[in-house]
């Protein structure tokens, strides 16, 4: 989850980016930083979309626990126009797990 004072960060970030430009985002959740990103450089994501607790107790409601939210990642950027290629991966990042 980023706050607003990060997206204003990265928002001025981008803004040297080109179309020509291409950006990976690691983890995009439900894609604030992503719309971001895709206004101005061609956007690849990686993420397994996979809801969790810890999602489900800031945002309620989105999907299941344990099951994918990828859909909702989708609809956020088709909402505002942009596009992502996505790289789904089973890996979970943690102690013991590699990526």
């Amino acid at each position: 989850m980023v706050g607003k004072d990060d997206l204003t960060a990265i928002r001025r970030a981008s803004e040297s980016l080109s179309p020509d430009d291409t950006v990976v985002e690691f983890g995009p959740w439900l894609g604030a930083m992503s719309v971001v990103l895709a206004k101005n450089a061609k956007l690849h994501v990686i993420d397994n979309f996979v809801w969790t607790k810890t999602h489900d107790k800031r945002v309620p409601n989105v999907a299941e626990v344990g099951e994918s939210f990828r859909p909702a990642f989708e609809r956020n950027l088709e909402k505002i126009g942009v596009t992502a290629t996505i790289c789904l991966t089973s890996a979970l990042m943690g102690p013991n797990r590699a990526i």
